[in-house]
């Protein structure tokens, strides 16, 4: 009957309201630390974290520079740059760090840089169908099948002269669980994790680990309409460089670099118990639209970017140095 029908949807779309409600509150977290030094000076360390249930961005940097050799006609200058941020949907992280010493004279001398960021979020967010004709196939409670992609971007690399030391790592990791499923089709969790290692001495790599890389990610999973589906993302970049001066110039840079994102690729499709596809909506706790993906430009602070343009042109210049000094 007409009017029983519509008497089920409405309780249906009661439930689902509760179900929303019900979603566990959003979390992000956030940490930063960057640090620098030359031998006779250590620099300070800029340090910002939070936690919470509002996004977060935090930004550090780092920089000591040191005048050495006969008449202090030398110089030597560590820096580091972090950034991360954790936005519904989507993390950042990046760490870059350099070494330069360069100039005239005999005297050993060292800088370094070292530069690190984390972030992580947690969310939720419940699917509904948005017309269903069969509460036993798409109501809340029925079980479904939810396809959808995450995506990470990013780079890890770095440089050096003689007598310079080199290395980074980034890490990835995302977990989604739709909860309890009567007998589902499919896996009701997901976990995937990647990460990347490098290490250098005197420009050469002396070790290099990965797992997975980046990419877009799928995955599909059983569900439940009207329920709570729960995610974790979290990310991590690490960078440190160190350079000698062993009578002459020396420099050294390193960049970790996921500032591209770790982010939520979107839903390709939603089917109901029956197998057809449907209409959906998917409003994350956060206020987030999980149907979607993560889109926005790619925020990087600017301190990051010359740094890392910077590093770039000094490591250029210094292999570029006609007659410069060898290490003996």
């Amino acid at each position: 009957m007409p009017g029983l029908r519509n008497n089920r949807l409405l309780a249906g779309l009661g439930l689902s309201l509760l179900a929303g409600i019900a979603a566990a509150a959003p979390h992000f977290t956030a940490t930063v630390q960057a640090t620098s030094g030359t031998m006779n000076i250590p620099g300070q360390t800029d340090y910002q974290s939070g936690a919470g249930a509002t996004p977060l961005t935090f930004s550090a940097a780092s920089s000591q520079r040191e005048n050495f050799g006969p008449g202090g006609m030398a110089q030597a200058e560590g820096s580091s740059a972090a950034f991360a941020s954790a936005v519904p949907g989507a993390l950042r992280v990046s760490a870059a760090s350099g070494g330069v010493v360069q100039g005239i004279g005999s005297s050993n001398m060292s800088a370094q840089g070292g530069g690190g960021a984390n972030a992580s979020l947690d969310d939720a967010f419940t699917i509904l169908a948005s017309q269903c004709g069969n509460l036993a196939v798409c109501g809340n409670g029925a079980v479904g099948s939810l396809s959808f992609s995450i995506v990470a971007h990013g780079q890890i690399g770095g440089s050096g002269g003689p007598a310079s030391g080199v290395g980074g790592q980034w890490t990835a990791d995302f977990s989604l669980t739709t909860g309890s499923v009567p007998n589902p089709p499919l896996a009701t969790s997901v976990a995937w994790h990647a990460d990347h290692a490098i290490s250098m001495s005197d420009n050469i790599v002396t070790s290099e680990s990965w797992h997975d890389g980046f990419g877009t990610k799928t995955f599909t999973v059983s569900f439940v309409f009207g329920t709570p589906i729960n995610l974790h993302m979290a990310a991590s970049a690490t960078s440190l460089a160190g350079a000698s001066f062993i009578y002459g110039s020396n420099s050294a840079g390193f960049v970790t670099d996921l500032s591209h994102t770790l982010g939520w690729g979107g839903i390709s499709g939603v089917t109901d118990a029956a197998g057809n596809a449907i209409g959906y909506s998917a409003l994350g706790a956060s206020g987030f639209n999980f149907a979607q993906p993560f889109t926005s430009p790619v925020p990087e602070p600017a301190s990051l970017l010359m740094m890392g343009v910077g590093l770039l042109a000094l490591l250029t210049l210094s292999r570029r140095r006609p007659g410069a000094a060898r290490r003996p």
